[in-house]
């Protein structure tokens, strides 16, 4: 135990406890190593109000240093350490719209409540605190709490980050991991029956985006994917879709909307086109001849359009789907369209999404199997879809798609 009359020291010298007449507290002093960018001697120090404690923090910090457990200490906070782990770090692994829904929770919900936190100051019981308080009062609009989907969300963003902390050897374990979270209620996709999708292709036959629920429905494409079609990815002759991009919108950054601003554009959210998802995203899909004749003539009426409007450098980068201005299609726009369409029409309300769980639950029902449906999605594994990557050949695909077609084409003329 450490003694107000003397100074002691551990056995290699490098450090111990001493008696501050002064601050009347212990101070312990260590040498933890040398800082790699200085070359000096890194010799951290703290006050106790207990010798024995003191003795404790010595012993502890000692063994750290001595395991490779030593952490240097830093004044970086949870706060500052997301905004780096997002605009540096994730922005390199998922898609833009993924990365701004992380930043409005981050914004939204983590840093008001725990930003301020130092990143190695952060305990499980911080965020205990945070996810409970979450699921009772979490709504910004003070309504009451979060779905428990939207806590996970959340914990996953800052689990990952501080993943990532760790292995950059600013914290010395993830304090998330620990923490205890309410389960989330399991998601339950309701897909449209052959039947409703059949109803579905006959009755919006009118509607502005027809063309494109179509493509949604009979490929399995994501909105994005759909919207980020041009026309050189479709090969008419070969009845292929070759998905090479994707339709993002994010929102500007302040420094972004103040300059642009000044030019007159007021909108705070941007569309741009991006690489798809994931490598596996990039796919070839085969079409059916109904698909053909639908977007053959829709290019015909998008060439009638364009020269009835005459303005230079309408859809100049040749998209399948463009607004009548010739640029791109607003992806929530696009969304709020197809709700209203079903409405309108009295069909079964699905997510726009919900196409690409009936392309796939359709063609299980039909009989394929779940390597090849897994290649027409664009999952980068089967865990998505199933297990293993095993190579599927064009014509497989061909063969998997046209069971579809086939189906369609049957209860079309059964009515």
């Amino acid at each position: 135990m450490a003694k107000k009359s003397r100074k002691t020291k551990n056995k290699n010298g490098n450090g111990g406890v001493r008696f501050d007449e002064k601050r009347k507290k212990y101070v312990v002093q260590y040498t933890a190593g040398r800082d790699p960018k200085t070359g000096r001697l890194i010799r951290p120090t703290k006050y106790f109000d207990d010798p024995e404690e003191a003795d404790r923090y010595l012993r502890k910090a000692l063994y750290e240093r001595d395991n490779g457990l030593y952490i240097q200490e830093s004044n970086l906070t949870l706060g500052e350490w997301l905004d780096y782990f997002l605009d540096e770090v994730k922005v390199n692994e998922v898609a833009t719209s993924t990365i701004e829904n992380y930043r409005g929770n981050v914004n939204n919900h983590i840093k008001p409540a725990i930003g301020h936190i130092k990143l190695q100051e952060l305990r499980p019981r911080h965020l205990q605190r945070f996810y409970n308080d979450l699921y009772e009062n979490g709504r910004v609009d003070n309504n009451g709490g979060l779905n428990p989907r939207t806590v996970q969300r959340i914990h996953i963003v800052i689990s990952s980050s501080l993943n990532h902390a760790l292995a950059n050897d600013l914290v010395v374990t993830n304090v998330a991991r620990v923490v205890k979270r309410r389960k989330a209620p399991e998601f339950k996709s309701y897909p449209y029956t052959l039947d409703e999708l059949v109803e579905l292709i006959e009755v919006t036959k009118s509607e502005r985006y027809y063309v494109a629920y179509m493509v949604s429905a009979m490929t399995g494409m994501r909105r994005g994917e759909v919207l980020g079609l041009k026309w050189s990815d479709v090969d008419f002759n070969e009845k292929l879709i070759h998905v090479n991009r994707s339709l993002a919108k994010r929102k500007k950054s302040d420094d972004e909307y103040a300059v642009e601003l000044i030019n007159g554009d007021k909108k705070k959210w941007t569309k741009k086109l991006k690489s798809t998802k994931t490598d596996k995203s990039m796919r070839t899909i085969p079409i059916d001849d109904h698909l053909v004749t639908l977007l053959k003539e829709h290019q015909r009426q998008q060439k009638e359009h364009s020269m009835m409007v005459g303005r230079e450098g309408f859809n100049e980068e040749g998209m399948v789907f463009c607004d009548a201005e010739g640029n791109y299609v607003d992806p929530d726009t696009y969304g709020n369209d197809f709700r209203k369409t079903l409405e309108k029409n009295c069909l079964r309300h699905v997510r726009l999404h919900d196409l690409r769980h009936t392309y796939a639950t359709l063609l299980l029902k039909l009989g394929t199997n779940h390597e090849k449906i897994r290649d027409l999605l664009g999952h980068t594994t089967i865990t998505t879809t199933l297990d293993i990557y095993a190579h599927v050949d064009l014509d497989d695909l061909k063969e998997a798609a046209s069971l579809l077609s086939r189906a369609l084409d049957q209860k079309r003329k059964a009515k």
